[in-house]
């Protein structure tokens, strides 16, 4: 990956961490990488789409807090 890619993925994942903290939600962090790695692996390279489709998987890498 280039680094440009490396950091789209990075703030995609920064900002879905974000949204857990506001949700009171736990994230597991490798499967957040993991998820956002395969979709844009798979062509999902422009930040806002792949945004939306981590954030459409989010049941696969959060539960709630406590």
């Amino acid at each position: 990956m280039r680094p440009e890619d490396r950091a789209t993925c990075k703030r995609v994942i920064d900002q879905v961490t974000a949204d857990a903290k506001w949700y009171s939600t736990s994230i597991d962090g490798e499967v957040l990488a993991s998820t956002t790695l395969t979709l844009f692996q798979a062509g999902v390279i422009n930040e806002t789409n792949l945004l939306a489709h981590v954030r459409a998987r989010r049941h696969d890498f959060t539960k709630p807090a406590g």
